[in-house]
């Protein structure tokens, strides 16, 4: 038979150099996991795939039976031998301000931002069942006020600065505006699911996986972000081309059922202000010489991180973190030859995605995105009314009355 498959050979020794510079299979003391996936955004093609572990690795060589870019399972129920994902962090972020436009809000719509009580009883709109939050430390269960990562942004801003500066209290606070039913149906839109059934919906009954916090695989992340880097159509990750026999008869293969999912003007508009994560954002360390955008992601404690991003013709999503899904911080592990004391999404995945996507994003479509459409950015502006003119009063003669000219501070 002749298989033969999407895989791009060129990004794929790519893949895999960047991840031996970072956690290379022969020296990974702490068995810290990494991995990185692309897709081409229009087509569903899969790119490439790479990971810091083989199946039969040598002896005294940390070896992992599962592939950590895919699901547990397919649409069938079959094993994959996948991980199934993992916490996605703030790469989240964007479907609920994809959904945050696609209701008619603005990007630079005003939100409040120093909102951090959202209490279990917070009354969450959401129209295909409940959602239930603990972000509320008078609660009584425990749990502690929304935090971000810097203290300096508890203010009203715009969503557009909530976003690229990745404030998890301007996302709960465009949320409490929406239906998290749209927003899961936007995460659906765009291929989010359960990191181990495909599925199964991504599980928006609970307020805190609008920052990711339920698994999800680097493989689905990057074909979501895809999703936007074409304009809003989204195609299932494919890894075959065509499979024929000796004879040269075809053999069936799936396809990518690419659709038009999200509006291209949402698309556009989520697009512009994932770009300004990579000028001014929390991406603003790994900008790309070609346009492009991304969002990173950090899970508590640093166990998971992310860097998931996109030009206009390859989308990829980098990870490094704890692929036993157990509680363990990445801080102060083993990683690119040292260990220091904090972590993000952008300090490894980010600068592997950086790395990376500079090398060989240019054998691809590296255009401009198209711009989001006026009214989208800004809200009306809103002038108010002049107020009534009242008749002048007539002047006294009564010498008793005084006026003090006086200016008043």
């Amino acid at each position: 038979m002749t298989i033969t498959t999407t895989l791009d050979p060129v990004l794929q020794d790519a893949a895999q150099a960047q991840i031996n510079n970072y956690l290379p299979m022969d020296n990974n003391p702490d068995r810290v996991g990494q991995a990185m996936s692309s897709i081409q955004p229009g087509t569903g093609k899969i790119l490439s795939m790479a990971q810091n572990t083989k199946l039969s690795a040598p002896e005294g060589q940390w070896a992992n039976n599962y592939n950590f870019n895919v699901d547990m399972f397919d649409a069938a129920g079959n094993e994959l031998g996948g991980a199934g994902g993992f916490a996605t962090g703030s790469t989240m972020k964007p479907f609920t301000f994809a959904e945050w436009l696609n209701s008619g809000h603005r990007i630079n719509e005003i939100v409040d931002a120093s909102v951090r009580k959202y209490p279990l009883s917070f009354p969450w709109t959401n129209t295909c069942g409940t959602t239930t939050s603990d972000y509320d430390d008078n609660s009584g269960n425990g749990s502690k006020d929304l935090r971000n990562a810097e203290n300096n942004f508890y203010q009203r801003l715009t969503a557009r600065e909530g976003l690229y500066n990745s404030l998890n209290t301007a996302t709960f606070a465009m949320a409490s505006q929406l239906d998290f039913c749209n927003i899961q149906k936007m995460m659906t839109a765009t291929g989010i699911h359960d990191g181990k059934d495909p599925n199964k919906q991504y599980d928006m009954s609970f307020a805190r996986n609008l920052i990711g916090n339920d698994p999800v695989a680097p493989l689905t992340m990057a074909a979501a972000f895809a999703t936007f880097a074409a304009s809003g159509t989204h195609c299932d990750p494919i890894a075959l081309v065509s499979v024929t026999n000796v004879k040269g008869e075809p053999f069936p293969v799936p396809g990518a059922n690419c659709k038009q999912t999200v509006k291209p003007e949402v698309a556009a508009g989520v697009t512009s202000v994932l770009q300004d994560v990579l000028v001014r954002g929390s991406g603003w360390e790994i900008p790309l010489q070609y346009a492009a955008g991304a969002k990173t992601g950090t899970t508590n404690d640093s166990e998971q991180t992310w860097t998931v991003g996109f030009t206009k013709g390859l989308a990829t999503a980098s990870w490094i973190g704890n692929p036993d899904l157990g509680s363990r911080s990445s801080n102060g592990l083993l990683i690119a030859n040292q260990r220091i004391a904090y972590v993000d999404g952008a300090t490894y995945a980010g600068h592997a995605w950086q790395g990376y996507m500079n090398q060989v994003a240019g054998n691809y479509d590296v255009s401009f995105f198209d711009l989001p459409p006026a009214n989208m950015v800004n809200p009306p502006v809103v002038i108010a009314p002049k107020p009534v003119q009242t008749a002048k009063p007539a002047e006294t003669k009564d010498s008793s009355v005084k006026t003090d000219n006086k200016k008043k501070d």
